[in-house]
Order: C-alpha cells, then structure tokens, then sequence
C-alpha cells in the first residue's frame, strides 16, 4: 500500500499541469504565461524536477526550466524532440572597491573566502594573486527576491557547503552602495549588472580539470555561458507541439517578460538574439 501510495503521488506530481516549470521562475513569470496559456492547458511553476519528470513521462509540453550545475538537457520519449529558447540567465557579479588592484578571482578563491569549510581558506586579500594589500575581506550578499545570488554562489563555486559566519547574507541595496564607496576591503556578490560604483571582477572556474580562462560578466559572456557564475533558463517545448505553446515562446522572448525577468534579478537574452530564437518556431 505504501508503494502504490508513493507511485500515485509521483504520478499526480508529473501530471499536474501541461506547462510546467521551476519555481523559482514563477515570480517573475507565472502571471505572463498564464494569461497566454493555450485554452485548456494547465500551468503550474511547481519545481523542476517534476517538470522535467513530467516531460519525460510526455504529459508536459512545455517547460521553463532553470539549469543546475553540470544538469544535462532533459529527456523525452524516444522519438520526440524538445525545442530550446533560451530566455535569461541567473548570474552573480563579483564587486569590490574601486581602488582595490585585484583584477580577477576563481571558484576555488571563492571558496577560500566565503565557505566555512575549505582546504585553503583565505583571510586577506594580500592572499590573492594581484592583492597588495593587507585588508581583511569585508564579505556581503545582496539577493534580492528572485535572483538566488546565494544559491548560485553555493552551487557552482561552494558545492553546496554553508558559508562562514562572518558573511553578510542579506545585504540592502543602500547598505551594498555605501560599502562598495567606502570600504577597501569589501568584496559584494550582487546580481548582474551591479552598481555603477563598483568595480567588477572577472570570474574563472579554476577547478581542476575545468578552464582557468577569466571571464568579465558582460551581457554577451553570460548569454554564452562563457561567464561561470551563471545558469540558464531555457524555454523547451516538445517539436510536435510547438504550433500549440508557439504563444507562450514569443511572450517569454518578449520585452515585456525580459522587464519582469530584470526586476528579479535576472538577465534577459539581448533582444537581437531573442528575435533569431523565434525563428525556431517556423521548424517543421
């Protein structure tokens, strides 16, 4: 009995809507999609893993997915192709004081500073390539409700570890302004684009067997993915039935859905690409 009870409620989650998502992505688009929804069709921002169970078992047709470390693309049933349109990413800028001379930092060094459990953890930027100087790091988050700055700080750069006591999680706007302007020490992870105040780090993986290349977060790096503190957000609808949900890309491609998507902290497609990625609609 318990069985049949964990297969029916596994089944209910991957049949709860035809458009399905991660629930992170329903602040800023559960409304929007809603109302272009296709008459009859469900939507429920629920988690990604139900939506991509429920394309997988072919009762979703369309999903808004955000990409988790190293996750590969969703499966479908033999036969069957997705459509991807990727919409925005998530990404997280590394800023600090004007006058600090360090150009760039790595996931490791990331580590070092923030996590509190590290191999080599760091106390000063003296200990950074490029550092000169013997200030402490003076450490903030600002995540504002729909970027998860913190998680995707986490997840890339701390394989989910906590982070030290002394890192300030809930930074405000005003107070990342004031310490980015008058601390030499300070190090501020905030969503992209951050503050015109600031100056911004480049940011490379650097773990072994991954690219030592430093990236600067500008919109185009992070559209490619060159930019390693980011994940994507990708729009994919099942091939046979992209005519149907074809409403629901040209909203979530539209400038519209990019303010909503800004608001929270995330960074849209550069509107020239967005309108190359509709073409796909024509496929047949």
């Amino acid at each position: 009995m318990i069985r049949l009870c964990a297969w029916f409620c596994s089944v209910a989650v991957v049949a709860a809507a035809d458009i399905a998502g991660s629930d992170l992505l329903a602040p800023a688009l559960l409304v929007g999609v809603r109302q272009v929804a296709p008459a009859g069709k469900s939507v429920d921002l629920a988690g990604t893993l139900s939506a991509r169970r429920g394309l997988a078992a072919g009762q979703v047709g369309c999903a808004l997915l955000l990409g988790r470390p190293d996750e590969p693309a969703p499966t479908v049933s033999a036969g069957v192709e997705l459509v991807p349109f990727p919409f925005a990413r998530a990404a997280a800028v590394v800023a600090v004081h004007r006058s600090n001379p360090v150009e760039q930092v790595s996931f490791p060094s990331l580590a070092g500073i923030l996590a509190r459990e590290t191999p080599s953890p760091l106390g000063n930027w003296n200990e950074l390539p490029g550092g000169g100087r013997s200030d402490l790091f003076t450490v903030a988050i600002h995540s504002p409700d729909g970027s998860f700055v913190r998680e995707l700080v986490r997840g890339l750069a701390l394989a989910q570890g906590p982070f030290r006591d002394n890192v300030r999680l809930d930074t405000p706007a005003l107070q990342v302004k004031e310490t980015l302007a008058s601390v030499s020490g300070a190090l501020v992870l905030l969503p992209y684009p951050a503050a015109a105040e600031a100056k911004l780090l480049q940011i490379s993986d650097g773990r072994p067997g991954r690219s030592l290349t430093a990236y600067t977060p500008t919109e185009m790096n992070i559209y490619n993915g060159d930019y390693p503190l980011s994940l994507p957000a990708i729009l994919y609808i099942r091939k046979d039935q992209l005519a149907l949900y074809a409403p629901v890309a040209r909203w979530i491609l539209s400038d519209e859905a990019a303010a909503r998507l800004r608001e929270r902290g995330l960074t849209p497609t550069p509107p020239s690409l967005r309108g190359r990625l509709l073409q796909r609609l024509d496929t047949r």
